[in-house]
């Protein structure tokens, strides 16, 4: 699985990408994937994923009432999850270097379903559609 450091701000940026589209460029894609596929080390890495969350949400940086919208994923979260919830968001990280390399068109929506609240009813529809 990628660190989740890792993970936590790429989930952030996958947010970012969906509250600005317009901003979003082929070479953030290609640095998204890049951190899945290749074992670079976090400390070197993440500053240049939090100027790309920062590029995408420009004004949340210096925002003087912060939503959290923008925030790095909590892991801790995962816990509030049912177990069968939990073991699929679990699977989902798995495969994430799987979906940016064969699925790449789906990396983005995969990371926002980590962290986004699920109903067990629906986990059967997400595996299909990522796993």
């Amino acid at each position: 699985m990628p660190d989740r450091s890792i993970l936590s701000v790429l989930i952030a940026i996958a947010y970012g990408e969906s509250e600005n589209p317009h901003r979003f460029t082929a070479d953030m894609h290609a640095v998204i994937r890049d951190a899945l596929l290749t074992h670079q080390d976090a400390a070197a890495l993440l500053p240049r994923l939090r100027d790309i969350k920062g590029q995408l949400l420009p004004d949340c940086a210096h925002c003087p009432h912060p939503c959290g919208r923008s925030e790095d994923f909590d892991f801790a979260l995962l816990t509030l999850e049912t177990p069968a919830a939990r073991a699929f968001k679990e699977q989902l990280m798995e495969a994430l270097p799987r979906i940016a390399r064969e699925k790449p068109q789906l990396l983005l929506p995969a990371l926002r379903a980590v962290s986004e609240y699920r109903r067990d009813e629906n986990l059967p529809a997400l595996a299909e559609k990522f796993l």
